[in-house]
């Protein structure tokens, strides 16, 4: 619960996120020769978002899914997880379509970003970190895909 004479209740609530998605594949075909051991890998990532909102009450579905598949990695993988969020009746609407697009999404990222890096870290090589992602620039492009770098 929010303490403190600064801190306020935020108008959203979410229920604890749930795993819907979970997909690992070693890429026979990688060549670990082509790759310097410890050294940073340009790679993308695609993000889906899926917010699906209920006809009446202030209540929507948001699913993330994290993709990356590229054959030039060692692995492909997909991890999808989502969450009940829940506003309060009255809020602006455009603080709830801004919250369901941007803010609800880079909460499940920070969900996901530890599943991967565990994943990952049980392969041959170095463990993925995801760095934070800006989910503005996504929304505004269509959720295209977005460059991040990694240990190989």
């Amino acid at each position: 619960m929010c303490e403190g004479e600064n801190m306020k209740r935020s108008f959203i609530d979410f229920n604890k996120p749930i795993i819907t998605e979970l997909f690992y594949k070693s890429n026979d075909s990688f060549n670990p020769n082509n790759f310097e051991h410890n050294s940073n890998v340009d790679f993308k990532i695609n993000f889906d978002t899926n917010v699906n909102r209920h006809e009446s009450d202030p209540c929507a579905w948001v699913t993330l899914s994290l993709i990356i598949d590229d054959n030039s990695l060692p692995f492909t993988t997909k991890i999808s997880m989502r969450t009940n969020v829940k506003w309060d009746e009255g809020s602006e609407e455009d603080l709830v379509e801004q919250t369901l697009k941007i803010n609800v999404p880079a909460l499940l990222l920070s969900y996901i970003r530890p599943i991967l890096s565990q994943i990952t870290n049980y392969s041959p090589f170095n463990s993925i970190e995801i760095p934070f992602c800006d989910f503005t620039e996504s929304v505004k492009q269509g959720q295209e895909l977005v460059d991040s770098a990694a240990d190989v």
